[in-house]
């Protein structure tokens, strides 16, 4: 066995065994790049679910404008109205109704509707049953008569009334996905 030194025992205070000593270094911190797997994924997650809500909010820009700019022309009949024959009106009445129904519906089941089936369309797509009475008809009679019938003021404005809540009925009911 060897014999032991003072400067070597571990309770030793020699300014020798001081001189061994060294600072304690602690690990470097680790880095921000590249980050973890968990973070990445976290990342892709929130990037797919930015551009869906980003689509959505496009898409319901576009149809909330589309539906402006519809209605405003329907409320725009007013002054067709005012100013134009009964056949004009009629004629313009229905354009608009068959461009918006051609527009919200699959052009297989309004294109070639005509008449009472025009009619019964429009009703099954309100909740109200107007379009099969007296102002219904003025819609399929009014534009093909010799002398078509005169329209009142009083029905115009129903008329008007009447379309315009089938327009707005049905583009808050079925809005369309503009791309």
């Amino acid at each position: 066995m060897t014999p032991t030194t003072s400067s070597s025992l571990p309770g030793n205070t020699s300014a020798e065994a001081l001189l061994q000593l060294h600072d304690i270094h602690i690990p470097s911190a680790p880095g921000w790049w590249p980050p973890a797997p968990g973070w990445w994924l976290i990342a892709a997650i929130t990037l797919i679910l930015l551009y869906w809500l980003s689509r959505q909010l496009l898409s319901l820009y576009r149809r909330k404008k589309w539906r402006q700019q519809l209605l405003s022309e329907f409320n725009q009949l007013n002054k067709i109205a005012e100013t134009q024959d009964d056949v004009m009106f009629v004629t313009e009445i229905s354009r608009h109704l068959r461009q918006l129904a051609l527009t919200l519906f699959p052009a297989n089941d309004v294109a070639n509707l005509t008449g009472q089936q025009w009619l019964i369309f429009l009703d099954q797509h309100t909740d109200k049953d107007a379009f099969q009475k007296k102002l219904g008809m003025y819609l399929i009679e009014t534009p093909y008569k010799k002398t078509p019938p005169e329209i009142s003021t009083e029905d115009r404005k129903q008329l008007i009334e009447m379309v315009q809540y089938w327009a707005n009925f049905n583009t808050r009911q079925y809005p369309v996905e503009l791309q």
